[in-house]
């Protein structure tokens, strides 16, 4: 049998390759949720001068299913599903994504912060821009809803329009920098916005950026 000479490192990598004097064990990798504390603290700021909301969140379902999520929310919550408990245990049964108590409390301060729904001793109840977003389901209606309460929806439609040219996340953030006195570290509440506004069917992402739809 020929015998071939190994260092050290191929040594190991044999090792560990066949498994021999090597004991695998499975380690659980835990990372700060940056998107749930940018939640966090947003619910501390109750908003710009005008009183609208500078964060916003997705929805889970996917980039393309925000407001299809959204609808079944508030359907969930007007047949009876209107306590934080059962909403948080509505997400876990209906996303697979949705593991952890914390993200489920994200996703109902979604609505919260459009004001589709508001919270009376312990239990939510659609607000009457709820109850007609989830009655007629008109796009129109919820994009002027959310942008009454969100900070920057409004901005970044003006922005597209006057531009004339797709505009990147980079580009946006930075217009919503000097406009807003936003100081957002990432590019996570722009992305967020620009999905949602997408999902209104108001812009749409190109190659080159993003642009009027």
């Amino acid at each position: 049998m020929p015998v071939a000479l190994v260092n050290g490192d191929k040594l190991v990598t044999l090792l560990i390759k066949h498994r021999v004097g090597v004991r695998v064990e499975n380690v659980e990798l835990r990372a700060v949720d940056a998107d749930y504390f940018e939640n966090v603290e947003a619910n501390k700021d109750k908003g710009d001068g005008a009183g609208k909301n500078r964060t916003i969140w997705p929805l889970p379902g996917g980039t393309t299913s925000y407001v299809d999520t959204l609808f079944k929310f508030l359907r969930a919550v007007d047949r009876g599903k209107n306590t934080k408990n059962k909403l948080i245990a509505w997400f876990r049964d209906n996303f697979d994504t949705v593991k952890s108590e914390n993200t489920a409390s994200g996703y109902i301060n979604v609505p919260r912060s459009m004001r589709l729904i508001e919270m009376t001793d312990g239990k939510l109840y659609l607000t009457p821009a709820g109850k007609q977003v989830l009655a007629k389901r008109d796009l129109g209606f919820l994009y002027d809803t959310i942008a009454a309460n969100v900070l920057g929806i409004d901005e970044i439609i003006e922005f597209l329009e006057t531009s004339g040219e797709p505009q990147t996340e980079e580009s946006v953030l930075e217009f919503l920098k000097q406009n807003l006195d936003v100081e957002w570290s990432s590019f996570a509440q722009v992305s967020f916005r620009l999905y949602w506004l997408m999902n209104l069917e108001k812009i749409k992402k190109t190659e080159d950026g993003w642009i009027l739809a």
